[in-house]
C-alpha cells in the first residue's frame, strides 16, 4: 500500500513538473489580461495541489489515529485479561505451586512463547516422592477394601 502510494507521488511530481515547465514557457504575454489570465490559471492550479496535499495529510493522520485506538483497545482487553488471569491464580492456587511454575518457566525466542521446563531438567536431580500410605502399605488403600 504504501509502496503504491509512493509511486503515485512520484508520478504525480513528475507531471507536476512537466506543468511546471509548460507555465514557464508561457511567461511571454502580450498583454496584461493574458498575463492575469495565465497567473489566475496557475494560481488555481497551486491551490487545487495545496487542497490535496491537505486532503492526504487528513487522511493520513486518520490513520495513525484509527492505529492508535486500535493499540489501545488492545492494549486495555490484554490487560484486563492479564487482571482476570492473576486473579484466578491468586484466588484458586496455592502460593508456593504459582511460584514453582514461574520457576519452571523459560521464554522461547524462538517460538516466541512461555514454555514450562521438565521437571528432570530443573536440576539437582530432584524428584518427587510419591505420597506414602496412612497404613504404612504400598498402595492408598480405601476404607471399603480393607
Amino acid at each position: 500500500l504504501e509502496e503504491k502510494r509512493a509511486m503515485e507521488r512520484k508520478e504525480q511530481e513528475r507531471i507536476a513538473a512537466i506543468e511546471d515547465r509548460q507555465l514557464a514557457a508561457e511567461d511571454q504575454y502580450s498583454s496584461l489580461q493574458d498575463e492575469a489570465d495565465a497567473k489566475t490559471r496557475k494560481l488555481n492550479k497551486l491551490f487545487a495541489k495545496y487542497q490535496s496535499i491537505c486532503e492526504e495529510l487528513r487522511e493520513v493522520a486518520e490513520d495513525q489515529q484509527r492505529e492508535r485506538e486500535d493499540m489501545l483497545d488492545t492494549i486495555r482487553t490484554l490487560t484486563r485479561q492479564m487482571k482476570l488471569k492473576d486473579m484466578v491464580i491468586h484466588s484458586f492456587i496455592p502460593r508456593e505451586d504459582s511460584e514453582k511454575v514461574r520457576k519452571r518457566a523459560v521464554w522461547d525466542e524462538d517460538h516466541e512463547a512461555w514454555v514450562l521446563q521438565r521437571l528432570s531438567q530443573q536440576g539437582k536431580g530432584a524428584q518427587l516422592k510419591r505420597p506414602v500410605s496412612a497404613s504404612s502399605q504400598k498402595r492408598p488403600v480405601s476404607d471399603y477394601a480393607k
